[in-house]
């Protein structure tokens, strides 16, 4: 093996690098037809002659029961988006200089391979672990689809433009200006926590329902651990309730602030409480 790094770029000019492992044939001479060079770079495997500008073959496959870093995975599924919009660009460097530089299309089957969702949550769960330590936690797929379930409110809410929670009162609210919540994300035995805060931007008032709209605003007090997932609710509840009786600002939150109150609000009434 040798170690090299794989420079990947779309024709928008948007480009990443991987670390790559480089492994060549003892037994087939360097000018054999034959001979290929193989890459293997987070995700990615694939096999190139020294002497051509394309791939021999180049996988797309994805298993989901192999361990990667959260890094590799995200970088694996722009890696794929990209090829959905055209050209994609490779370029292999070591200490000796370049390697090899090829521009790489791929077929039909990558463009109906429906990503969306799945890259959408990769990119919270980095946002929330931090560049470090999303290159240290290992998971599958398989771990990945099941985190998703627990996950999927906190990227919806995070990704929409224009979001509006209704909850029946028939009691006046006073005047807010910032909606909040905490949520955690299990994945595998990792548990993602993070505080939530949304802008107020409009009220709508009727006889026995309230309207908020909101505006996703930023994370806080993010942090990923290896923990039970109850102990890390009990740890972030603590954090949230400090957060909202510190604060300058009006602060509604739904009941205690777990984000789980959100997914059911027409289930039953709900208290709303503001920190002052």
């Amino acid at each position: 093996g040798k170690n090299a790094i794989l420079t990947i770029s779309n024709q928008q000019g948007d480009k990443f690098e991987l670390n790559a492992n480089v492994r060549a044939p003892s037994v087939v001479p360097l000018d054999h037809q034959a001979f290929r060079i193989r890459v293997q770079a987070g995700v990615l495997d694939f096999a190139f002659s020294p002497n051509s500008r394309s791939c021999k073959w180049f996988r797309l496959s994805y298993d989901e029961n192999i361990e990667y870093s959260l890094f590799d995975q995200s970088r694996f599924f722009d890696f794929v988006q990209w090829f959905k919009k055209g050209e994609v660009h490779l370029q292999l460097d070591s200490r000796a200089g370049i390697l090899w530089t090829a521009k790489v299309q791929i077929g039909q089957e990558v463009n109906d391979w429906d990503i969306s969702d799945f890259r959408s949550y990769l990119k919270l769960l980095l946002k929330l672990g931090g560049d470090t330590r999303s290159r240290e936690i290992l998971t599958t797929g398989k771990l990945l689809q099941e985190s998703m379930e627990s996950g999927s409110l906190i990227a919806m809410l995070v990704g929409a433009n224009d979001l509006t929670i209704g909850i029946r009162t028939a009691v006046l609210e006073p005047e807010v200006n910032l909606f909040s919540s905490f949520g955690v994300i299990r994945l595998g035995n990792w548990c993602f926590t993070t505080i939530l805060e949304f802008r107020v931007v409009d009220v709508v008032q009727s006889a026995e329902h309230t309207a908020w709209n909101l505006q996703f605003r930023k994370f806080l007090l993010s942090s990923v651990s290896l923990i039970e997932a109850e102990h890390a609710r009990e740890t972030l509840k603590a954090a949230f309730d400090r957060y909202v009786n510190s604060s300058n600002s009006r602060i509604m939150y739904i009941e205690d602030g777990d984000l789980k109150h959100l997914a059911n609000l027409e289930d039953s009434e709900k208290s709303l409480i503001t920190n002052n």
